[in-house]
């Protein structure tokens, strides 16, 4: 059957349509391009969907095969116009209904995976699927061919659509992840000392910006803050770093901006504080430590032997390898998971909006299950928006992930018991800055969280680990740091796992 020009001008328009926006599609994922008007972290996210294990079939962008479909569906649609015999024609119509139904049972299977698996929303993705569904539609409603040939030409599609879906699901997942050793680690006699029983070692710490700070080796000091000759000090805001002996290569401290900690009062200044300024006096004369006045009487008990005051535990540190150096991270001062006591703790960078980032913080939930309490991680987000990393590429789909990683940073601060949870919950959900806001106001009350952000504290601790992210060697995240070596990408649970137990093994007997 004929269709008027106008029909198959309108068939043409959406398979026009239909091939420009695969074409984008395709050169986006070719060139790692972000889309246009494409939102990140909420129901709308690009990013995750084109990211996903889904997006591929073979290794290739699922939108090469689409363009080649609504290529050759626009020549057939061309080519039916000119003259030429019935039988020819039909034969053209009939290739034309496969494609139309192609195209709308992947809209269909994309669709679907969209809504009910990876639960966001590709615009561009379903602008080109309602471009299959258009053309499916119009061939059926116009009867662009007799209804056995088009029964032959929608078991055809179902069974090529099949055919999509089996590659997709039995593939091999791919190797996303890549390990690096620093150039230093590698050349003979430069490695690092043993690491010690917190799995540090002994001689670096990446400390909290503006505090004072006294160690060997080269500074990198806070903001703000003197810098000592011969140090190298990354210090988060308020912290102290501990010092500790050299190694080889000199090692960097990585201090954290500011410190939430009171200071404990000394228990002897203690006790003489609360007694009256007589009484001060009189032990300055007599060796007697309690007093008891009752009206006019002082009952004087004699001193007896005391224990020593017990030392303060030195801090928990975790040394990772640096691109020319080794980095030494003080556990206390920086957001993490995990006991602060584990037998290992390493570093994460990443960024809220990264899907890879969130596929890495599902193996790493499943790996501290694993070891039950002897491993901790201490997570630092890096936002790859260049509002706040001038180091990143600027891609537009991690727009909002300067606010999420401060509003992480102000939760943790406020309340780091709650802060695992809120951590979770920003990758489990994927919300907008707002209703991550929200949350966060629920969990740690509007005003606290408001004044924490007002202090700038939060942008500070960003703007810490953004120099980290450097100083490891910027690029891709996620990144894992350990002791001797460095994770770029999303490194699946087996793996892990087993970089862990190698690090475990190194530590020493007792600790193992």
């Amino acid at each position: 059957m004929d269709l008027s020009a106008a029909k198959i001008r309108l068939l043409r328009s959406v398979c026009l349509l239909g091939l420009g926006i695969c074409s984008y599609l395709a050169w986006t994922a070719f060139s790692m391009q972000p889309l246009i008007g494409c939102g990140s972290g909420g129901t709308i996210d690009c990013g995750h969907v084109l990211n996903s294990t889904w997006s591929k079939v073979l290794g290739i962008p699922v939108s090469v095969p689409a363009v080649g479909l609504y290529l050759t569906m626009l020549s057939l649609l061309l080519l039916v116009q000119r003259p030429a015999p019935e039988d020819l024609r039909q034969h053209l119509w009939t290739a034309l209904q496969f494609g139309f139904f192609a195209a709308a049972a992947a809209a269909i299977w994309f669709t679907g995976l969209q809504l009910f698996v990876l639960k966001h929303i590709c615009p561009w993705c379903i602008a080109a699927h309602c471009c299959g569904l258009i053309l499916a539609g119009c061939s059926i409603a116009w009867k662009c061919t007799p209804l056995r040939k088009r029964q032959l030409a929608g078991g055809s599609s179902l069974m090529s659509v099949a055919l999509l879906i089996t590659l997709q699901s039995t593939a091999e997942p791919e190797v996303a992840f890549e390990v690096e050793v620093p150039q230093w680690l590698q050349q003979e006699g430069q490695l690092v000392a043993e690491p010690t029983a917190d799995s540090s070692a002994s001689d670096a710490s990446f400390s909290a910006p503006s505090e004072p700070f006294a160690a060997p080796g080269a500074t990198f000091s806070a903001p703000g803050e003197p810098t000592p000759p011969a140090a190298s000090e990354f210090v988060a805001p308020g912290q102290v770093p501990a010092t500790s002996p050299p190694a080889q290569p000199a090692a960097e401290i990585f201090s954290a901006p500011f410190s939430a900690t009171l200071p404990v009062p000394e228990p002897q200044k203690l006790q003489r504080s609360i007694l009256p300024q007589f009484l001060q006096s009189a032990t300055a004369t007599f060796p007697w430590t309690l007093f008891s006045v009752s009206s006019q009487s002082l009952l004087l008990i004699p001193d007896e032997p005391a224990d020593p005051i017990a030392a303060p535990p030195e801090p928990r540190q975790v040394t990772v390898a640096g691109q020319l150096q080794p980095i030494t991270l003080i556990v206390d001062h920086w957001p993490g998971l995990g006991p602060r006591d584990a037998d290992l703790h390493f570093v994460e960078l990443f960024d809220y909006t990264c899907p890879h980032c969130r596929e890495l913080h599902a193996s790493i939930k499943e790996v501290m299950a694993e070891f039950d309490g002897r491993v901790g991680v201490l997570t630092l987000p890096v936002p790859l928006e260049r509002a706040c990393n001038d180091a990143s590429s600027g891609s537009g789909s991690h727009a909002g992930s300067c606010e999420l990683s401060q509003l992480a940073i102000a939760v943790w601060r406020c309340n780091s018991a709650a802060f695992p949870e809120y951590h979770d919950w920003l990758f489990n959900t994927l919300p907008s800055p707002a209703a991550a806001r929200s949350r966060a106001e629920a969990t740690v009350g509007a005003e606290r969280l408001q004044q924490e952000l007002a202090s700038g504290i939060p942008g500070q601790y960003v703007a810490r680990h953004v120099t980290l992210y450097k100083q490891v060697g910027a690029g891709s995240v996620p990144r894992l740091l350990f002791s001797r070596s460095s994770v770029k990408g999303a490194i699946p649970k087996r793996q892990l796992s087993s970089m862990i137990r190698k690090e475990l093994r190194a530590l020493p007997s007792e600790v193992q």
